[in-house]
């Protein structure tokens, strides 16, 4: 009936006094005021059809309603906070193209299975999405200027894919681990384009595995030492890059223990993509000079010897050298385990050492009377076997062993031991 619509003077409807569960707003309504249908009035309604002319859904105009079906006109261009927060019943909607911000709670807790947002659409506000358990599909055409806020999908179990991550539009949106391991290997799906800020924010230790096209993760320039909790801020987290084949062709490791707050933030701050596309490997490769601990050159030196794409001449043979002075020392740190968390087994460290030469049969003596030092027989005998292969391989080596062997079997003047 008309009489149970309230509208003020610029055509807002202010309230409902009827009772109906389906509704067709008259004509003359330009916009829904706040709480309307809300729970804080009467929320019977089930079935709304909005008319054309209406520019805006105030705030927690459906809050806890009944509604189950909506049609929105083509003239809308806002819908407001909390607008249909907590409409469980509410399944499915579409968005009409006008629409340029959709705000803070519009849909938070909603039943929403899948929902229809317009390609101009500008703004997802804070949690707009927040706890739809239910959604499981949205349509949203690509676009890298599209605002969306940390938390707009949030707690949307049924947007996640086997890693645990959410992705709408090609923007990586949401995670949540599917397991309580503390080493978290996530795989970016090759059509996201974008990482949400904060994405991993209260993971661990992270072991991310993405395209060599690098999609853009996204943090302000004014708060550019916050990586940390774009991507990752943990010494041995880890960025795998995979070609066109799906084989891995580069990788960057974080390696900032024990290092100063600066270096630190620094070395962070370098792990991003570039503006034109792509990984920035040389700012990765710039921190090499910055750290100051052995442990941690080693780790950078070793990473990108061993993946070496994209490492211009100059690094390499900055990488190179300091490996083969160090070649001893990094040998016990294998010895102590140091690499054990940094996404690089012995097998891949020994075949970097060995394809720049910075093996030889002194440093292998040497890191063996290490790891019996330590205690470590095993290592020591697995060792024993390297370097008697190694020898075999090495005609300069087999010579070195034959006159060993020969001082050992000879006495100070020349003669045969017994």
């Amino acid at each position: 009936m008309k009489h149970d619509f309230v509208i003020d003077k610029n055509g807002i409807l202010t309230e409902y006094r009827g009772h109906a569960r389906k509704i067709v707003l008259l004509d003359t309504v330009k916009g829904i005021g706040e709480y309307v249908f809300s729970d804080m009035g009467y929320g019977a309604v089930k079935e709304l059809t909005v008319p054309e002319g209406v520019l805006e859904i105030g705030d927690y105009a459906f809050r806890n309603s009944s509604l189950e079906t909506i049609v929105l006109p083509s003239t809308l261009t806002s819908i407001g906070s909390a607008a249909f927060l907590g409409c469980r019943n509410l399944k499915s909607i579409t968005i009409p193209e006008g629409v340029k911000t959709i705000w803070n709670r519009a849909f938070a807790h909603s039943g929403l299975e899948e929902i229809d947002l317009p390609k101009g659409l500008q703004r997802i506000g804070q949690r707009a999405f927040y706890c739809c358990k239910e959604l499981k599909k949205v349509s949203l055409v690509k676009n890298r200027d599209i605002e969306i806020a940390d938390d707009a999908f949030s707690g949307c179990k049924g947007l996640l894919d086997d890693n645990g991550l959410a992705v709408v539009a090609g923007r990586a949106v949401y995670y949540e681990p599917k397991s309580g391991d503390a080493h978290l290997y996530v795989e970016i799906p090759d059509d996201v384009t974008v990482i949400g800020e904060h994405l991993f924010y209260k993971s661990s230790l992270m072991h991310l595995t993405m395209s060599l096209k690098c999609p853009s993760w996204l943090v302000k320039e004014s708060r550019r030492h916050e990586y940390a909790q774009s991507i990752f801020d943990r010494h041995g987290s880890s960025i795998a890059f995979k070609d066109n084949d799906g084989n891995i062709a580069a990788k960057v490791i974080l390696a900032t223990e024990n290092e100063d707050w600066q270096t630190k933030q620094d070395c962070i701050a370098s792990i991003r993509p570039k503006s034109s596309g792509g990984f920035d490997f040389a700012a990765y490769d710039s921190n090499f000079s910055k750290l100051h601990r052995l442990i941690n050159k080693a780790v950078m030196a070793l990473v990108r010897l061993g993946y070496s794409y994209e490492l211009t001449d100059e690094m390499k043979k900055e990488y190179t050298e300091f490996l083969c002075e160090n070649c001893a020392a990094i040998g016990k740190m294998m010895i102590d385990r140091k690499f054990a968390d940094l996404a690089m087994d012995q097998a891949k460290i020994l075949e970097v050492l060995e394809q720049i030469n910075a093996v030889n049969s002194d440093v292998i003596g040497e890191v063996i009377g290490y790891a019996q030092q330590q205690g470590e027989n095993e290592q020591a005998v697995q060792l024993l076997e390297y370097q008697k292969k190694f020898r075999e391989e090495d005609p300069l080596a087999m010579l070195k062993l034959s006159d060993d062997v020969n001082r050992d079997n000879h006495t100070d003047d020349g003669e045969p031991n017994e």
